[in-house]
């Protein structure tokens, strides 16, 4: 293969046929090539065929319309010509023009946008702004670039912008599953409650529950946010023990929740059925991709009390059972379930001296 009468390559035909590809690019000029076959003697054949000159210009046909590719989806491309990885299936493009758009025939000048080198679009213009939203995409990664054109020409156009690659990943990470369970042991003293009192008796559903995230997949480079009641906490978390690394956590929320004694009288109802007002905590836990993909799961814990009194005993069958000890504490005589002899069904039997104060009791979780 000759340029300009000069060898630049050696080539290897397959069959009767062959391929040149300038290995750099070549400067503005008028190129002549020619090409010749040579023996394993040296012997070189005769020109076959004309010499073929390719002009290459720098210039563009329409002069100062240099295009701007600034932003995909709001963020500016990077060094390498790329956008984050994102979740965002119909991007939206923006850039500037050099110079404002021809609008008067016969050279009608549009922004024509191009994705992976084929015209999707027509740019909407205002001044010397341009922005394109993009159908909506499949995963993968995009490269998208933009250039003035005349409307009925699209060979005639101006300086396009570079190309900027955009890669669009729309899978969530796997299902995040959150549980909690008691770290109190039945009747024992509440941590947390407020006020701090003997009045208020610790059942299992305590302010300090543990709670459990089990990951479908390590967690890996993704993000792990923990709410409670829609805000951030960020507990010390200890891998659950006999699982793959990175797919379990637990913790105990502490301080947790501050349990407030009820203020407002209770509805009392038999069996213990119906109390006000509860106090409620949602702990949700989400994994987020370097996408933005957002996998979440969540817990609802209802932190309940009931009023334990003499109203109570009255109006929950009757009062004292012989079965209820005398060194019980108000809140465990509210919770003792007996069998009632008469229809051999477990019912709630209440015992609390008339000189009793009212005793706010958490329920069982």
């Amino acid at each position: 293969m000759l340029r300009n009468q000069a060898v630049v390559a050696t080539l290897t035909p397959a069959g009767t046929s062959w391929t040149f590809t300038e290995p750099t690019a070549l400067g503005a000029a008028t190129y002549g090539y020619a090409a010749r076959v040579a023996d394993a003697a040296g012997n070189v054949s005769t020109a076959g065929g004309s010499t073929r000159s390719v002009v290459i210009s720098t210039q563009f046909p329409l002069a100062n319309a240099a295009t701007t590719l600034s932003t995909i989806n709001g963020v500016a491309p990077n060094a390498n010509g790329s956008v984050p990885i994102n979740n965002i299936a119909s991007p939206v493009l923006a850039g500037t023009i050099q110079r404002g758009l021809i609008a008067a025939p016969p050279g009608v000048e549009i922004v024509r946008v191009y994705r992976n080198g084929t015209a999707v679009g027509t740019a909407s213009v205002n001044g010397l702004n341009w922005s394109f939203t993009s159908a909506s995409l499949a995963e993968g990664t995009y490269t998208f670039l933009a250039r003035i054109e005349q409307s009925g020409s699209p060979g005639t156009f101006g300086q396009p912008s570079a190309s900027v690659s955009d890669p669009i990943d729309l899978t969530a990470p796997g299902r995040v599953t959150v549980t909690a369970t008691s770290n109190v042991a039945p009747s024992s003293a509440v941590s947390g409650a407020v006020p701090a009192s003997a009045n208020i008796v610790g059942q299992t559903n305590d302010p300090t529950p543990t709670v459990t995230i089990q990951l479908s997949a390590a967690l890996g480079g993704d993000t792990l946010v923990i709410q409670r009641n829609g805000v951030a906490i960020t507990p010390s978390l200890t891998q659950c023990p006999g699982v793959p690394p990175n797919t379990c956590f637990t913790f105990t929320d502490n301080p947790g929740v501050s349990i407030p004694v009820p203020t407002a009288n209770p509805i009392i109802t038999l069996n213990n059925t119906a109390v006000r007002p509860p106090v409620t905590n949602v702990y949700t836990a989400r994994v987020t991709d370097a996408a933005g993909n957002v996998s979440q799961g969540s817990l609802t814990a209802n932190f309940d009390y009931f009023v334990c009194n003499q109203v109570r005993a009255n109006t929950t069958f009757g009062g004292t059972h012989a079965s209820v000890a005398s060194t019980d504490t108000p809140c465990q005589q509210c919770h003792r379930i007996f069998t009632d002899t008469s229809t051999q069904t477990p019912v709630t039997y209440v015992s609390v001296p008339q000189s009793t104060p009212t005793y706010w009791c958490r329920r069982p979780f």
